[in-house]
């Protein structure tokens, strides 16, 4: 009989037991489900449908920091401060198939999918722009001076054919209308970030000072020529009490690569630099600044 109840006592705690694991794990996954799903409206673009991976879930806070409060953003800075980042095991792809960095060589992957040759440095700060239009269906106006030629507006672009002067200066030759759709818009993107380069991405932007910084402002330095240079995106700002301000910054390649934080330090999981390390980052350089995007709203 003694035998007998304790089989039963075991039974009955392993089914309990059986039953928590059960409970736990449903809630871990509806959670992680809700939140990709909440992710996947704000940010249509991401590709991982059950687990969003964050500066929380991924990054170190130092002592006494935490993010900026939302109420000193605006809408654009809170949104790019909260853009997904990829696990701790991605390396950095580039367009050729193969790697820009092994994943011991930087910090993190930004979740932003792409393909094509012209998600460099210069041209991911755009696509970053061009999404937040086509969230909220602004997508006429979202303008872009190219380094060479007229003026690249999505409406022009719809009844326009596009072509290329004698010294590469973009051209709108009048055509028959074409739909808007989100085939057309992305065209017209890739065109925007092929025709620019340092000095048109800060021709686009009012210039800001180094205290002024918010998440997906830009900073960019190049030679007298444009032709070599840095673009460092603003992912994300914490500061402490006294108003100290530690900086998360995400940047391309030259040639098309993954976005990513660069290993500014030995901790793969702490992206934080301070200003004068910013300015060092870009010293070499004849030109540079800091930038803000004319949101045209």
């Amino acid at each position: 009989m003694k035998v007998m109840k304790s089989q039963i006592l075991k039974t009955i705690l392993l089914t309990i037991t059986c039953c928590l694991i059960n409970i736990s794990t449903s809630f871990s996954q509806t959670t992680g489900e809700k939140m990709a799903e909440e992710y996947a409206r704000q940010y249509p673009f991401i590709s991982l449908k059950d687990t969003i991976y964050t500066f929380e879930t991924e990054f170190t806070f130092p002592e006494g920091y935490s993010r900026i409060n939302k109420t000193d953003l605006t809408d654009f800075q809170s949104w790019v401060s909260f853009i997904p980042i990829w696990h701790q095991y991605k390396a950095v792809g580039i367009w050729k198939g193969n790697k820009a960095f092994e994943k011991e060589e930087i910090s993190r992957v930004v979740h932003i999918p792409w393909r094509g040759q012209n998600h460099t440095n210069v041209g991911f700060p755009l696509r970053i722009f061009a999404e937040y239009y086509n969230l909220y269906d602004k997508e006429y106006n979202f303008n872009v001076s190219p380094k060479e030629g007229e003026l690249m507006t999505y409406e022009r672009w719809l009844k326009s054919d596009f072509r290329l002067g004698p010294r590469g200066d973009v051209k709108f030759l009048e055509s028959q209308q074409r739909d808007s759709s989100s085939v057309e818009f992305y065209k017209y993107l890739n065109m925007a970030m092929r025709h620019s380069n340092y000095k048109s991405l800060a021709q686009n932007c009012d210039s800001i000072s180094i205290k002024e910084l918010a998440p997906g402002d830009l900073v960019i330095a190049h030679d007298q020529k444009s032709k070599k240079g840095r673009v460092y995106f603003v992912l994300n700002i914490i500061e402490n009490d006294n108003g100290n301000k530690l900086y998360a910054l995400a940047t391309g390649c030259e040639e098309a690569c993954d976005f990513y934080i660069p290993l500014f330090n030995l901790d793969r999981n702490s992206p934080w630099i301070d200003s004068a390390r910013i300015i060092q980052l870009i010293a070499k350089f004849p030109e540079s600044g800091f930038f803000r995007w004319k949101l045209n709203w």
